[in-house]
């Protein structure tokens, strides 16, 4: 499950980062959103990288 979570915080962030290239420039909110993508695409990296490395312990329930 934790392992979807980091899949999809990388798809989201690339789909996110597809969509501000295409926004207007004019506005100061292609910036934002730019940024905002490459800081989901970073923590799905990390949290692919902790799960699959063991550094995270997921709870066997």
């Amino acid at each position: 499950m934790f392992i979807s979570i980091a899949i999809l915080f990388i798809i989201c962030g690339i789909l996110l980062l597809l969509k501000t290239k295409k926004m207007p420039k004019e506005q100061g909110l292609h910036i934002i959103t730019g940024v905002g993508a490459i800081v989901l695409i970073i923590l799905g990296v990390i949290l692919t990288y902790c799960i699959l490395s063991g550094k995270i312990v997921l709870p066997l329930h």
